[in-house]
């Protein structure tokens, strides 16, 4: 049985964890509103050419997220 200072310090290890956690997910939601921003900026401009690359940057973006997203989630090797 855990003694009530080790249950406190793996609680307080959780809950690092999860602010961690929570930390990058706000990482990827900023680059996702970012991202819309950027198409939202070019679809108020008249028209033009450069939509292919500006789909190529925000591409780049979203092959990036699923590898950000497993970091956000994932404990740190020692667990």
């Amino acid at each position: 049985m855990q003694t009530l200072e080790e249950r406190l310090t793996r609680w307080e290890h959780r809950q690092e964890l999860m602010v961690s956690s929570m930390e990058g997910m706000l990482d990827i939601m900023v680059t996702t509103r970012d991202m819309i921003t950027e198409l939202s900026e070019w679809l108020k401009q008249p028209p033009s050419s450069d939509l292919p690359d500006l789909l190529k940057v925000l591409i780049a973006k979203i092959d990036a997220l699923p590898e950000a997203v497993a970091r956000a989630v994932q404990a740190p090797p020692d667990q």
